[in-house]
């Protein structure tokens, strides 16, 4: 998607932040699921849920200026209703904290 957007500055930028903040999704979850301790794993897990909600406002921000039509900005798996499945819920959580070597709070 980046790619398809115009080369004006105003675009660019924009590609530039949605480009960071999607890809720090995946990157703070793959910490998280390393993290020592519970602690880290949710902080971890919620910069991951920031980074979506910031996803989310460049999807609408392309979509809202014109940049990209809407079936351009938000098709595919970075759909900003989509953007949270793949964060870890309580229960990931509680598994976490039980996993041998996993030290509590």
């Amino acid at each position: 998607m980046v790619r398809e957007m115009p080369a004006d500055f105003a675009a660019r930028h924009i590609a530039r932040q949605l480009l960071r903040s999607s890809t720090s999704i995946g990157a703070n979850l793959h910490e998280a699921d390393m993290a020592d301790t519970v602690k880290d794993f949710c902080h971890k897990v919620n910069i991951s849920q920031k980074e979506a909600g910031e996803t989310t406002y460049w999807l609408s921000l392309i979509r809202d200026a014109g940049i990209l039509p809407e079936e351009e900005a938000w098709r595919g798996p970075c759909r900003g209703h989509r953007v949270a499945e793949g964060m870890p819920s309580d229960r990931d959580i509680h598994e976490k904290e039980g996993r041998e070597g996993f030290a509590a709070i």
